[in-house]
């Protein structure tokens, strides 16, 4: 069975039920709206505080970490820097005290003629005396290098040279020591 509706109104009031009803229903949705839109609008405002204040304490613990490890590693650098200006120093120190052997090496291996052979080559700092012994094929070869290292003064003086040295006239083993001269070592 199936009922009709039959309204005897008139149709002005028919026209205003309608607004009336359309009214309701807008007044119902801009309500929902805006009590929605509320909600959302204090969530986001809930969640931004809520990160302000996770953010704000991140921002103060990273703060006292940097400052705890930039003091830690400022430390830990600066007795880097000290313990490397301290070697910089002993070597300049070391530097400037120890001779240049070098160089005394460099001026006594012109002097040693053809046939000698050095088989020791001493140096007492202390004292600046070069102690040398080796072989010569000849005594001549022996001579030449003593006189070597006598006609060298700028560089060579007092020279113990043992008679021994020239016994033999060949197959010479021979040792003496000379003193160094403190320009050669500077």
């Amino acid at each position: 069975m199936s009922h009709k509706q039959i309204n005897l109104l008139p149709k002005e009031q028919l026209k205003e039920l309608k607004w009336r009803a359309w009214y309701y229903a807008s007044v119902r949705f801009y309500l929902f709206s805006a009590v929605g839109l509320a909600i959302v609008l204090l969530a986001y405002i809930a969640v931004s505080v809520y990160l302000n204040v996770v953010a704000r304490h991140l921002g103060a613990e990273a703060e006292a970490l940097r400052k705890e490890t930039s003091t830690s590693d400022i430390v830990e650098l600066k007795k880097q820097v000290r313990d490397i200006n301290n070697r910089i120093k002993d070597y300049n120190a070391l530097s400037t005290e120890v001779p240049k052997w070098s160089v005394l090496l460099d001026y006594f291996a012109e002097l040693v003629p053809d046939g000698v052979q050095i088989q020791n080559f001493t140096v007492d700092s202390n004292k600046k005396v070069v102690s040398i012994t080796g072989t010569a094929s000849t005594r001549d070869a022996v001579i030449l290098l003593h006189d070597n290292i006598a006609g060298d003064s700028v560089h060579f003086s007092s020279i113990d040279y043992p008679l021994e040295n020239v016994s033999k006239p060949r197959d010479v083993t021979f040792h003496f020591s000379f003193k160094v001269n403190d320009s050669v070592l500077k």
